[in-house]
């Protein structure tokens, strides 16, 4: 999984939604996350050891990366040209 072998440090803008199978989730900024474990984990040993606040359970979390920015950011990154 490519996705999983992303380290924090290179999304450091960006937040991660987090959903537990009872369906609790949140929503947290990487530099938080980078600032508790450091910036060389990946997203998938934050996939791996997240514990749901709600039910308790570690691991077997949904993990998505939000990226945060303006719409002119998000187009560069989807390599889509905005309308002239």
């Amino acid at each position: 999984m490519l996705f999983g072998m992303i380290q924090l440090k290179n999304v450091l803008p960006h937040h991660l939604f987090l959903r537990c199978r009872c369906n609790h989730s949140r929503m947290v900024a990487v530099i938080e996350l980078v600032e508790t474990y450091g910036e060389n984990i990946t997203l998938d040993q934050v996939r791996k050891n997240a514990r749901c606040t709600a039910c308790k359970r570690k691991g077997g979390i949904e993990i998505r990366l939000v990226y945060v920015g303006g719409s002119e950011f998000a187009m560069r990154g989807s390599n889509t040209k905005e309308k002239e």
